[in-house]
Formats: C-alpha cells, sequence, structure tokens
C-alpha cells in the first residue's frame, strides 16, 4: 500500500483565481525501509540532506555498546583458540637424598616432567562450549545492532514528523491570529462586543502552547537523532520524502521464523552454553591422570629413570557437586528460554497488531478524510471568490484543513515508530 501525504499551502487569496499547491515531499528511504546503506569514506556528514541510510551507518559504525560487543567477540575468540589443548606440562630440575652429615655423601639429580591428561571427552567439550559462546556474543552483537537501528529509525521518523508538525501548527496559529484581527475589527465597527473576543484569544493562546510543545518535541527527538549519529548538537537536515511503500508483514511467517530473530537466539544459544557447561561439568567427574617421567643420575654414577602415573581421588564430592548444580542451571536456562518464547511471541502478535492498525488508520486518513477536506477546502474557496461566505468563514475552513494535515502526520508518525518497534524481529530486511 502506498501513503503519500499532500501537503497543501494556505491560500493568499486576493487577485488569485487558483489555490496555489505546495507539494512536500515525505521521506520514500523511511517508509519503505529498504533503502540500503552506502559506502562512504570518512566520518563526516555527506553535502545534502541527512538520510535514513547513512544515519543508521553512523549510528552503528560509532556505538559505544556495538564496539564493546566487538571486543568480547575478539576475546572470545582468543579462548576458543586454545580451549582444546592440553594443560602446559610442568618441568622439574631437582636432587635427592643430600645427606645432612659432616661427612657428605653422594647425591641424586633428577630432570623431568609431568603432563596431565584429561580424560572423558574434556577438550572437545571445552571446546564446544568455548565455540556456543562465541556463537552467542555473535548473535549478541547483531541484537544489539537491530535494537539501534530501530532506536534511529523511530529517532529519524519522529524528528521529521515533529518538524513538519512544527510548519503546520505555526500556519494554524497565524490563522488564528488573522481571525482574532478580524473579530478585533468587528468590534471597532461594533458589530461584535468585547466579549465576544474571548472564545478565538483562548483558541489563539492553545495554539501557540501547543506550538511551544511541538518545538520541545522536536528539539528532543533532533537531540536524541544527532547522538546516536553522532552529529552533535547541530541541526539536522533530513531527507524530506515520505511516499514509499511499507508492507504489513505477514503474522504467520514471523511466528514461524521466531526462534531465528536474534533477541530469541541469544536466549537459545544461551540455554545451550548452559547444557554444554554441564556436559564439560560431567566430563570432569573423571579425575585427571597425571604421567610423571625423570631421568635419574644417581650418586655413583649410574644413569636411570623415574616414571609414574598419578590418580586424583575424589573424596570431597565437588566434581559431582558441581556437575549436579550445571545440571540444574541448564534446566533453568531451559525453562527461561522457554518463557522468553512465550513472551517474544506475545510481544510480536501485540506490535503487529498495533502496526496493521496504525497502518489502516493511515490509509483512511489519506484516502477519505485528506481529500474530503480538501474538496471542503477547494468548495469554500470558490464560494470566497464569489462572494457567499466572508474571509473569516474561508478562514476558519482553511484552519480545519491545517487541523487534517496535522493529524495525518501524527498518524505517519505513530506508523512509523510502530514499524521500528517491529524491526527488530524482522529478518528479510
Amino acid at each position: 500500500m502506498r501513503f503519500s501525504f499532500l501537503f497543501l499551502s494556505f491560500l493568499a487569496l486576493g487577485a488569485c483565481s487558483t489555490a496555489p499547491e505546495i507539494r512536500r515531499s515525505l521521506p520514500q528511504d523511511l517508509l519503505s525501509m529498504r533503502e540500503k546503506a552506502h559506502p562512504l569514506a570518512g566520518r563526516t556528514l555527506p553535502f545534502g540532506p541527512l538520510t535514513l541510510a547513512f544515519a543508521i551507518q553512523e549510528a552503528q559504525a560509532r556505538a559505544p555498546g556495538l564496539a564493546a560487543a566487538e571486543f568480547s567477540l575478539r576475546a572470545q575468540a582468543e579462548r576458543l583458540g586454545v580451549a582444546g589443548r592440553l594443560p602446559n606440562p610442568e618441568f622439574a630440575l631437582r636432587t635427592e637424598e643430600i645427606p645432612l652429615g659432616a661427612e657428605g655423601g653422594e647425591s641424586d639429580t633428577l630432570v623431568g616432567f609431568r603432563q596431565a591428561l584429561p580424560l572423558g571427552g574434556q577438550l572437545g567439550k571445552a571446546t564446544a562450549l568455548e565455540q556456543e559462546r562465541l556463537r552467542s556474543l555473535q548473535i549478541r552483537r547483531d541484537r544489539l545492532a537491530l535494537e539501534l537501528e530501530s532506536r534511529v529509525r523511530g529517532a529519524f521518523a519522529a524528528t521529521m514528523a515533529l518538524g513538519q508538525a512544527v510548519d503546520l501548527q505555526t500556519e494554524r496559529l497565524e490563522i488564528a491570529r488573522q481571525l482574532e484581527t478580524l473579530q478585533h475589527a468587528r468590534v471597532e465597527e461594533g458589530e461584535l462586543i468585547p466579549s465576544d473576543l474571548a472564545a478565538i484569544q483562548t483558541r489563539r493562546a492553545r495554539l501557540g502552547t501547543a506550538l511551544e510543545v511541538l518545538r520541545h518535541k522536536h528539539l528532543a527527538a533532533e537531540s536524541e537523532l544527532s547522538a546516536l549519529v553522532g552529529l552533535g548538537d547541530s541541526p539536522l537536515d533530513l531527507q524530506e520524502s515520505m511516499d514509499a511503500v511499507l508492507d504489513l508483514p505477514n503474522l504467520e511467517r514471523l511466528l514461524s521464523r521466531l526462534e531465528l530473530v536474534p533477541a530469541m537466539a541469544e536466549t537459545l544459544s544461551l540455554a545451550q552454553v548452559s547444557r554444554l557447561r554441564a556436559d564439560l561439568a560431567d566430563a570432569r567427574k573423571i579425575p585427571n591422570i597425571n604421567l610423571e617421567l625423570f631421568y635419574r643420575q644417581m650418586g655413583n654414577g649410574a644413569d636411570a629413570f623415574d616414571a609414574a602415573v598419578l590418580f586424583e581421588l575424589p573424596w570431597n564430592g565437588k566434581p559431582a557437586a558441581q556437575s549436579r548444580a550445571a545440571r540444574l542451571e541448564a534446566s533453568s536456562a531451559r525453562q527461561l528460554a522457554r518463557l522468553e518464547l512465550q513472551e517474544t511471541r506475545l510481544e510480536i502478535i501485540r506490535r503487529h497488531g498495533k502496526l496493521a492498525l496504525a497502518m489502516a488508520q493511515a490509509r483512511r486518513h489519506e484516502n477519505e478524510i485528506l481529500p474530503a477536506r480538501a474538496a471542503s477546502l477547494e468548495t469554500m474557496r470558490l464560494q470566497f471568490q464569489s462572494g457567499e461566505i466572508s474571509w473569516t468563514e474561508f478562514l476558519a475552513h482553511q484552519e480545519i484543513f491545517a487541523k487534517a494535515q496535522l493529524d495525518g502526520l501524527n498518524g505517519w508518525m505513530e506508523l512509523m515508530t510502530t514499524w521500528a518497534g517491529l524491526r527488530p524481529f524482522l529478518l528479510d530486511l
């Protein structure tokens, strides 16, 4: 479906026979959400307006959270590289049977090493555990990137919509001021009494207050976007094109691929890490073997060697207890993953329903309400030109049309922020 918001200028009527029309382009790349990030050299803002693709690219390049996730990945890669290696051997050089008397005597000299040999497939299981930890961190990085993209999209949509809402509200306030001026003139001519000005003065004051609120919200949204993109506090010139195609994602398809969503995949991977940790704890119940091999030079000059095989005696019960604890933690992680799966499913359904409603409202406003208001305003313009209605009555209809435009803009902002909220669950963009 196509959402296009046509912003008609307010009519400066005099000798004009037709109403001038100004089309304010609305963000195609923002609505389609399919614009690919283009490679840009350096870190400076390109000439021209800020596009959504560039904003996302810069935000992800500068985000401390993503940088931290990348460092964690590199650290885990280092751990994975040595996970399956044997423990370091111990080298020993010692002497034995050194007499303590004044008579002296002969002693033995030994040179050799000790090597621990893990049993029960501990090395392979340790490697599998570290490999899954690496995968979990990779998924976490992808999740953070998607969540940041969602924030940038929401801030971009809010900044653009609120900026244009400020313009529309300024026009509404100007119309109210014109109506107030006309009412003053009628009071001076004796057609109205001073108390008749109260309503229009109150309306003008309320519109002024609403304009200040919109300006504050726009400044806050712009500051958030600037902070995310890393452009400082300078004013932003955004891409002004809101005409594009936005398709409603298929809910059944979203739910069928739920386990592939980064947020859910990370939870499942962490559960797998817990299971692999339990497997390693099980393997560690089998005591390690320590091999010793020494060359001995005896005091009488003869050569010999010593060899030994040492076993750890699991008398304290720690390995078994650690294995049981790891299994319980794995069971807990599985249950938490099930809970997360249920909650994520419900959240997707909720956000999808909210998006469907926002799209339906935006479509109705575009296809029915705004055209009807535009046709009504055109009728009022013709009636004013023919002298059937006054300038005051025409301004009142012009203000109604401006309010319809503002409502449509608010609906578009709600649509885009809702879509941005669903973005972390979409895998095809």
